[in-house]
Formats: C-alpha cells, structure tokens, sequence
C-alpha cells in the first residue's frame, strides 16, 4: 500500500519542525506516529477535499470498519503547523 499525498507532505513537515515521526505504510489502524517527549501521538489521517465527503466517507462504512474509531481518541479538523 503507498502512502497518500497527505500523509507524505505531513510525514515531511512534522521532520522539518524537529519531530521524530514514523510512517506506517500497511497498517490501517493508523498512518502517522509523533513521538514526543514522554508520549507518541498516533495520526490517521483522512485526505478528502471538504467535510461533506468525509462524512459521506463514515456513513458508507459498515458498522465493523466503524470500530476502530470508538476508542478513547481524539478526533480534530486540519490545522496547519506555523513557523514561530
């Protein structure tokens, strides 16, 4: 499985910022681990060009695909890394 264009340019600028990050390319749990300090963050990322089709993404899903996703997680809009 190749890694999408999104998980690519994130992998790349979270390098630039000085985080130690790993790609998972076969893993459907997740696509991105960040390891910080004391913890990892795990990222799984989903490239879709506005929210009406992520969300048409989740209601397609049969409720077995669905399961990963109701653990204790957080779940956030896009945001974009800034140079401080």
């Amino acid at each position: 499985m190749l890694p999408r264009l999104a998980e690519v340019r994130a992998h790349d600028n979270l390098l630039q910022h000085g985080y130690k990050v790993v790609m998972f390319l076969d893993v459907d749990r997740f696509d991105l681990e960040v390891k910080m300090s004391r913890c990892s963050i795990y990222l799984d990322m989903k490239d879709f060009s506005n929210l009406f089709s992520l969300a048409k993404f989740f209601n397609e899903q049969i409720v077995y695909q669905l399961q990963k996703y109701s653990q204790d997680e957080v779940y956030g809009e896009p945001m974009r890394l800034q140079k401080n």
